[in-house]
């Protein structure tokens, strides 16, 4: 089994979901990644070929719409909630989006599933803008969300999926 195909777990969908909601990857980083995993792969669920084949990331985020509501997910929910908030930490990482607008957006996403990790994130948020918003504030907040917050293999599946869907 290649590195790509023991990827292909039922979750799939609901992660390649979070990697083009968070804006971390876009349509044609998927649509490669989807290509190296049909390749690797002796017989690749329909999902996956509709996908390869997908014209733009409206088509492509309604066929992954449409797999995770027909996969069954071989994780614990939560765990894919943790999934997106590491698609939005590695943005971070990126230098796309800014600590503040890491944890902002980890708040409004953790509003509509789970509220004692919001209350987590908005208590950081708020350390974060009482110790004055400035480098050192950053600091001591990341390592406070990164405590509470285990987001290491997420982070590790995201950069296997990214640098599998890179052009060579």
């Amino acid at each position: 089994m290649s590195n790509e195909t023991e990827f292909l777990t039922n979750d799939v969908p609901h992660c390649m979901h979070s990697l083009v909601d968070s804006e971390l990857a876009d349509h044609k980083q998927i649509v490669s990644w989807s290509d190296r995993l049909i390749e690797s792969t002796e017989q690749p669920p329909a999902w996956l070929c509709e996908l390869s084949l997908s014209k733009n990331k409206h088509h492509l985020v309604q066929i992954l719409r449409q797999a995770m509501k027909e996969a069954p997910l071989d994780h614990d929910p939560k765990s894919l909630e943790l999934f997106y908030i590491a698609c939005l930490y590695r943005r971070y990482e990126d230098k796309t989006i800014s600590w503040y607008s890491f944890l902002s957006q980890s708040s409004y996403y953790l509003f509509f599933v789970d509220s004692k990790r919001r209350t987590s994130v908005d208590n950081i948020l708020t350390k974060y803008e009482e110790y004055g918003s400035d480098s050192r504030a950053e600091n001591i907040t990341r390592r406070d969300f990164l405590k509470q917050h285990n987001l290491q293999t997420h982070l590790q599946r995201i950069s296997h999926i990214l640098s599998s869907g890179n052009d060579d």
